[in-house]
């Protein structure tokens, strides 16, 4: 992915081989997210008495919902003697708030998404005295698929006092390919994982 990418070099030459290594590290940044409008890059060479032969790297990073930077204040202790070293080290930095970034978003994509719901649709009773704990049935979706679950995954109500029609969610999972209701509750109750 292309994005916008504007590089500039403070107090020191405009260098061909290092602008080319910062324009891979910005599309490898692009490739871990997509949501970048613009990237601002400034290399900056050290001119004072203890900054001289040192280089710093900011980067500005603009997401369709946030602003990320990297910072290269004049006391950043992220001095560097080789340009290339502090491009690396910036966008290092950068590619840790990217991760940051993005686990927040899951957590919250996560914590707000509704749990699947549907309604018993089929009860199996297998005759023997263990029949409750060996007993399974299908729960039918919203969407009309057909999911799998056992007594054991049920939370708050016992196997035998299940209903047809019944309204429940349930914790989705996959085993051999077909879907299976890891952990199932009547409607409005809390579910455990």
């Amino acid at each position: 992915m292309q994005i916008p990418l504007e590089i500039n070099f403070r107090g020191m030459e405009r260098s061909a081989e290092l602008e080319n290594e910062i324009q891979e590290k910005a599309r490898q940044l692009a490739e871990t997210i997509g949501r970048i409008v613009h990237c601002q890059i400034v290399v900056e060479a050290g001119c004072g008495r203890q900054t001289r032969g040192t280089y710093k790297v900011g980067i500005e990073l603009r997401l369709l919902d946030r602003e990320l930077s990297v910072s290269h204040s004049s006391n950043d202790t992220h001095q560097h003697e080789d340009p290339f070293v502090a491009v690396e080290a910036a966008f290092d930095a950068m590619q840790r708030q990217l991760a940051d970034y993005v686990g927040e978003a899951q957590d919250e994509s996560t914590t707000h998404e509704e749990l699947p719901h549907g309604k018993i649709a089929k009860i199996c009773l297998p005759d023997g005295p263990d029949y409750p704990q060996r007993g399974y049935g299908y729960i039918t979706t919203c969407d009309g698929r057909s999911v799998y679950f056992s007594a054991r995954s049920l939370h708050d109500v016992e196997f035998q006092r299940l209903e047809m029609g019944s309204e429940v969610q349930f914790i989705e999972q996959q085993s051999n390919g077909q879907p299976i209701a890891a952990s199932v509750s009547i409607a409005g109750h809390q579910l455990v994982d």
